[in-house]
């Protein structure tokens, strides 16, 4: 595991071939992609102002937790800044994906932790919930505050919207990165109930799990005033992810039965069962509900 974490960051276009029913896999494309957990894929290049150069930079700053360190290099790399919905990085997919990742750090989305939890949810029969991304991103409890929720939000949609423009730049993403966007969905999504929650009930924190949405819940909720379009959209543009990562994690694999595929699939049906790609207020409604016994 220590040598998983040292190599975490390596993400560039390249294949990955999966095992059938084994997160370790997708652990290993989001973590040491194309080279050995013993080595850097920039091992011996030397601090001298190349591309190389600064994208090692950013690898070892994001091994040490740093990420806005990381984004910095990043950003200054592509020329960009992505709070100006008017500017365009430059053509340069593999420094986008590890700028993803750095704002996905940033806003706590831990892979490693996410799938040793999805295994243990599944373990207790338990695929597709919510657990799996609000145990990550809030406290041990799954504990998130309102201000919490606002800045982990604000890091998701940097970090999905560098994705978005890879596809913009070239067409398509590989089927690695359609799934490392669709990770980053789940986690925004689960941002976003937390956020409705919040406004339909009000309080300073929400805990995101079944367990805690059933405590505040006993039947379906109206959240009719509570939901914005742009969260709707938000919602909206992280079903077809979901749904775009399980066609890659199929194409992927050498067996449909994958276990992160069944759980995104689980947890994208859950909040939208007509399977189309529009999340409706009262889809919502009906998904909340849902958890409240």
């Amino acid at each position: 595991m220590g040598k998983l974490r040292q190599c975490f960051g390596s993400i560039i276009r390249q294949p990955l071939s999966f095992r059938s029913g084994c997160l370790v896999a997708f652990a290993l494309f989001m973590i040491c992609i194309s080279v050995g957990c013993g080595g850097s894929v920039f091992e011996g290049v030397s601090d001298d102002g190349s591309d190389d150069a600064k994208l090692e930079a950013a690898r070892m700053a994001m091994d040490d937790g740093e990420y806005n360190k990381a984004a910095e290099i990043l950003k200054e790399m592509l020329d960009w800044d992505p709070d100006d919905p008017q500017d365009v990085p430059e053509d340069d997919a593999r420094t986008l994906a590890y700028l993803g990742h750095a704002y996905a750090g940033m806003a706590g989305l831990d892979t490693l932790d996410l799938l040793k939890i999805i295994d243990e949810l599944d373990e207790r029969g338990d695929s597709g919930s919510i657990d799996m991304a609000g145990l990550v991103l809030g406290d041990e409890e799954g504990d998130v505050t309102a201000a919490e929720a606002a800045a982990k939000l604000d890091n998701l949609n940097t970090a999905i919207r560098s994705l978005f423009q890879i596809e913009e730049q070239l067409g398509s993403l590989t089927d690695d990165e359609a799934v490392q966007r669709g990770v980053m969905a789940v986690a925004r999504t689960t941002m976003v109930l937390g956020q409705v929650v919040l406004s339909d009930l009000g309080g300073d924190s929400v805990r995101l799990t079944e367990e805690g949405i059933d405590a505040l819940y006993s039947d379906t909720p109206d959240l009719e005033g509570d939901v914005t379009d742009t969260q709707l959209g938000y919602l909206s543009e992280d079903i077809v992810a979901m749904q775009e990562a399980v066609l890659a994690l199929e194409e992927i694999g050498s067996d449909n039965d994958n276990d992160l595929s069944e759980d995104l699939d689980e947890f994208q049906m859950d909040l939208n069962p007509n399977g189309d790609d529009t999340v409706t207020v009262t889809e919502l409604e009906t998904y909340l509900g849902s958890l409240a016994n």
